[in-house]
């Protein structure tokens, strides 16, 4: 199941999350898209969300 949701308020404040942070600013985009398409496979092979667990997607806050 997908479940999308608005990022938690800490999220939306300025600078990067801390673990992309450590990136280079140039890396950082990358890093995330690369992620998300990763789980967006394992998704549709159904290898993620097994025993009840969510994927879940978070949204930018309105």
């Amino acid at each position: 199941m997908t479940t999308t949701m608005t990022q938690p308020e800490e999220w939306t404040e300025p600078g990067a999350h801390p673990v992309v942070g450590e990136l280079p600013p140039e890396h950082q985009l990358s890093a995330i898209m690369e992620i998300s398409a990763h789980l967006d496979v394992l998704a549709s092979q159904g290898r993620v969300g097994h025993d009840d667990a969510d994927i879940r997607r978070y949204a930018p806050a309105a």
